[in-house]
C-alpha cells in the first residue's frame, strides 16, 4: 500500500513537472509567436520597394556583457528616385529618434535611459540637429552605423533576436502641404539573432583598463561595472566641454544599473577639495538620487481627456519638485563645501556657470546668492 502511493505521488509529480515546463514553454512561445508576428506585420506594411537589410558590423554573434555592440542599417530601393532618406546621426537631445530597436526576450533588454528622455521629471528634451541633404535611394544600399547598446541594455545572458523599424524614409514627391512635414514612412528590417556571454570579470576589467588609457568615452559608458562609473565620475570635470565627452559620461551615469553605488560615490567627489563640480555633474547626481527613490508611476491615460490632462500636469508638477528638491540640497551641499576647494577660482566659475545658464531658477537663485555673499566678502 505504501509502495502504491509512493507511485501515485511521483506520478503526480512528474505530471506537475511536466505540465509546469509547458505551460513555460507556452509562454516563451507564445512570446516568440507575438514577436515574429509583429515583425511580419510590420515589413508587410513598409512601402512598395523600400529594403532595409540589418547586419552586425564586426561580424560577431557573441559579445561580453556591457561590450558594445555596432549596427550597419542598409537602405535600398528597387524604385529609383522614388525615395529619399535622412541622413542625420544625432540630435541635440543626445539620442536621434529615427530608429525603435525591437528584441526578444524583451524582458531580459531594457532601454537605461528611457525615463530620461520620455518620463519624469523632464518629460521629454530638446530636438533638432544639423542634417546633411538627405539621400535619394536606388539599388545601391545606402549604409549608416549604430551602436545597439545606446537603445539597449541586455541584462541577463542569452540569445536575442533584434530587428529595427526605421523612420528615416519618405516619398519624394511629398512635399508637406498645409505646412505640415513631410509624411515619413517607416521600414522595418530583417531578424538578426546574437548571444550576449554571461558577465566576465577578467574581461571587464581588461576593457576597463584599455579605455582609461584610451580615454574612450563610450566604452567606459556601455561597460556598466562600478568601476567604470567611478571612472566617468572622475572625469566629468568640464575640463573639455568641446569633446563631447562629458556627455558621454553624464548619460551613462544616469543609465547605470548601479546607481546606489553611483549616488554615494558622486556624493563624495561633490565635496571633494579636488574635484570640480559642474551643472551635469550636479545634475547627473540628483537625477540617480531621484530616480532611486521614484516609486510613483506614470498616470494612466483614461476615457476622460480633460481629466487625464488634470491628473497627469498634477504628477508633473510634483515630480518637478521632488527633483528640484533633491537637486537644491546638492546645490547647498557644495556651496558649503566651496571653501575647501584647491582650485576656488575655478570652482566659483562653476557656479557662476549655474547661476548664469541653469534653466533651474531655485539653482540660478542659490548660485547668484553664494556669489554675491563671496564677491562681498572680497571687498
Amino acid at each position: 500500500m505504501h509502495h502504491h502511493t509512493c507511485e501515485q505521488t511521483i506520478g503526480i509529480a512528474f505530471l506537475f513537472l511536466g505540465t509546469l515546463a509547458l505551460l513555460l514553454n507556452t509562454g516563451c512561445s507564445s512570446a516568440e509567436d507575438d514577436f515574429v508576428a509583429g515583425h511580419k506585420e510590420a515589413v508587410a506594411a513598409n512601402p512598395e520597394g523600400v529594403t532595409l537589410q540589418i547586419r552586425l558590423a564586426d561580424g560577431k554573434k557573441q559579445f561580453h556583457t556591457g561590450e558594445i555592440i555596432r549596427l550597419e542599417l542598409a537602405f535600398s530601393s528597387s524604385k529609383p528616385n522614388t525615395y529619399q532618406v535622412e541622413v542625420r546621426e544625432y540630435d541635440r537631445s543626445g539620442r536621434l529618434f529615427a530608429e525603435r530597436y525591437l528584441v526578444s526576450p524583451s524582458e531580459n533588454a531594457v532601454d537605461p535611459v528611457q525615463n530620461y528622455f520620455w518620463g519624469p521629471p523632464f518629460f521629454g528634451g530638446i530636438g533638432g540637429g544639423l542634417s546633411g541633404l538627405p539621400r535619394v535611394l536606388n539599388a545601391t544600399p545606402w549604409t549608416i552605423e549604430f551602436e545597439i547598446n545606446e537603445w539597449i541594455r541586455f541584462e541577463k545572458p542569452g540569445t536575442f533576436q533584434l530587428y529595427v523599424i526605421s523612420s528615416r524614409a519618405w516619398d519624394q514627391n511629398d512635399k508637406g502641404r498645409d505646412g505640415h512635414t513631410i509624411t515619413k514612412l517607416p521600414v522595418a528590417s530583417n531578424i538578426i539573432e546574437f548571444e550576449i556571454l554571461p558577465f566576465d570579470r577578467e574581461w571587464a576589467e581588461k576593457t576597463l583598463q584599455e579605455a582609461v588609457q584610451k580615454n574612450a568615452a563610450r566604452v567606459l559608458r556601455f561597460l556598466d561595472t562600478e568601476q567604470a562609473a567611478e571612472e566617468m565620475i572622475k572625469r566629468l570635470k568640464g575640463t573639455d566641454p568641446f569633446s563631447g565627452d562629458d556627455f558621454q559620461y553624464y548619460i551613462g551615469l544616469i543609465g547605470s544599473s548601479h546607481r546606489e553605488y553611483v549616488v554615494k560615490t558622486m556624493e563624495k567627489y561633490l565635496v571633494s577639495p579636488e574635484h570640480p563640480v559642474t551643472e551635469k555633474f550636479l545634475t547627473a547626481l540628483a537625477l540617480c538620487a531621484y530616480y532611486l527613490q521614484l516609486d510613483e508611476p506614470m498616470p494612466t491615460m483614461g476615457p476622460d481627456e480633460e481629466e487625464h490632462r488634470k491628473v497627469f500636469m498634477a504628477y508633473h508638477d510634483r515630480q518637478r519638485k521632488r527633483f528640484q528638491d533633491i537637486e537644491t540640497k546638492y546645490l547647498e551641499q557644495l556651496i558649503e563645501a566651496m571653501p575647501k576647494k584647491t582650485d576656488t577660482a575655478k570652482a566659483i566659475s562653476l557656479v557662476r556657470d549655474i547661476a548664469e545658464h541653469s534653466a533651474d531658477n531655485t539653482l540660478r537663485e542659490r548660485a547668484a546668492l553664494y556669489l554675491k555673499t563671496i564677491e562681498s566678502e572680497g571687498k
